[in-house]
């Protein structure tokens, strides 16, 4: 395997237009300043409570814990929210995702004065949408086969048909959350940490992932933004000894997470302002059996645009063009060999909000409008029909999901499944049909969010319902609900 790092050039088939408009490239900066087991020198913090990017304080009516808007943090006389999309991201710097897009007055690719890019070009008339197919049954494609009720405010990430990863709020100020694994086939989940490793210091656990052999999670001391990475084997429900694997102060934002086959990643984002502002991104890796021993696997010029995304193979993960950085590619890297199994560029300045893989091939998501781009100018989440033979992109047959995206895709048993305004869509892309998962009880005013990651067999939802306030009202404070319901589906036939 690879040892160094890398900046991979990418193959793709159309030549970028030529256009006067150009934005400057960042200069590549120093390494990252944050290293493995804790050992690396990290700036004193700043006295205070810090802001959280896009998050804010609130100066009134504090709240501590998870409701529907995210997880609420107390700090002296006022209030940090860390939104359920800043959480499933790493809790920071989530308002960079779409910060470039929509008032872009692009026409055509850019060329960069290096070399030729090769951007991905589809037709209007390539692309087809939800209008296009014909509306079935739940029961002809899906099925649930489990449910359970779990702490309100539960998150959850699924990238086995087995097991799942859950951030469980707790009742306390301290800690304020917990992890435990789901055993999915039998709708059960057990708690395996029950407290941050560092939590006499101030830390708390803020995000987790996990696969069949191994836990990867965050800690942070919010208030210094010191943040930790943690991980442990993993045997069925049972977690081993736990290793820091890597630290890092606010310079450098919270770690987006994965964690495939025998490999915990973590993918390392310098900080909008700070003193790390110009070095380059980084993604990491260990193997869950020599945790102590972690390398780099890929390195950008610039900020990665999404979340690391798992797959069956490995991760995709979405870094700046070595040759213009007003350009975002999506990658994605072997699990065994740390080698680009499959890429392609996105035409100049459009920025993805997620990207993933599975049987289809490629699929990211755009929460902006664009005036340039053909048939992947609207919002909404795209995958090919299939799979692009040799990698043909540009000549492929294309699905938009016309929704606004709020979370990454995922494949289950050949339907591809995508969360839809408040219920969760499943599409068959060959037969062209699709269906809507019934929602629990069929309350539709809080909605199900999609759990799952990757191409699966089984996948699960959640809903986190709370009906406190309208229970008192009418005089039943004793009836509230306050709850996360989780439920666990297969795809049919």
């Amino acid at each position: 395997m690879a040892n160094t790092p890398r900046k991979t050039p990418l193959n793709q088939r159309k030549k970028s237009a030529p256009s006067n408009q150009r934005r400057n490239t960042s200069s590549a900066g120093r390494r990252p300043s944050v290293s493995p087991q804790g050992s690396g020198k990290t700036t004193p913090p700043t006295a205070g409570p810090q802001p959280i990017s896009s998050g804010g304080f609130l100066e009134d009516n504090r709240k501590l814990g998870f409701d529907e808007e995210g997880l609420h943090i107390p700090t002296g006389n006022s209030e940090v929210l860390l939104s359920r999309r800043q959480l499933l991201f790493g809790a920071a710097g989530i308002a960079a995702l779409g910060a470039v897009g929509a008032g872009a007055k692009v026409y055509g690719d850019i060329q960069d004065e290096k070399s030729a890019i090769y951007t991905l070009t589809v037709p209007e008339d390539a692309v087809i949408s939800l209008d296009d197919l014909n509306q079935g049954k739940e029961e002809s494609l899906v099925g649930q086969i489990a449910e359970l009720n779990m702490p309100y405010g539960t998150l959850i990430w699924a990238n086995t048909d087995t097991v799942a990863a859950c951030l469980v709020p707790t009742t306390k100020s301290k800690p304020i959350a917990k992890i435990a694994i789901l055993s999915i086939a039998a709708g059960t989940y057990d708690t395996v940490i029950s407290q941050a490793m560092q939590q006499d210091e101030g830390y708390e656990i803020y995000d987790v992932r996990m696969c069949e052999n191994g836990i990867i999670w965050t800690e942070s001391n919010i208030l210094q933004g010191a943040w930790s990475i943690w991980a442990a084997p993993v045997v069925g429900t049972s977690v081993g000894e736990p290793v820091k694997v890597e630290t890092g102060d606010a310079n450098w934002e919270l770690p987006s997470l994965a964690a495939v086959g025998a490999h915990a990643y973590w993918q390392l984002r310098p900080s909008l302002s700070g003193d790390a502002t110009y070095e380059d991104s980084q993604v990491k890796a260990a193997l869950f059996t020599k945790l102590s021993e972690s390398k780099t696997v890929y390195t950008s010029t610039g900020r990665f645009a999404t979340a690391l995304y798992p797959t069956n193979k490995g991760i995709v993960l979405t870094p700046r063009h070595p040759n213009g950085s007003s350009y975002y590619q999506l990658v994605h890297l072997s699990e065994t060999t740390d080698e680009v199994l499959n890429s392609i560029t996105l035409p100049s300045l459009m920025t993805p909000l997620e990207a993933g893989f599975g049987p289809t091939g490629f699929t990211f998501s755009f929460q902006n409008i664009y005036n340039y781009g053909g048939g992947i100018a609207n919002l909404g989440t795209y995958t090919p029909l299939s799979k692009p033979k040799d990698d043909d992109y540009d000549n492929a047959k294309w699905f938009r999901f016309g929704r606004t995206p709020t979370v990454a895709p995922c494949w289950c048993n050949g339907l591809f499944m995508v969360k839809s305004n408040t219920a969760v869509a499943a599409v068959d892309l060959k037969e062209q049909t699709f269906c809507t998962l019934s929602l629990h009880n069929d309350i539709e005013s809080y909605g199900d969010v999609l759990c799952s990651y990757g191409d699966r067999q089984t996948i699960v939802t959640a809903m986190n319902i709370d009906d406190t306030a309208t229970m008192q009202a009418s005089g039943n404070a004793d009836d509230a609900t306050r709850t996360c319901i989780v439920r666990c589906w297969q795809a049919l036939g």
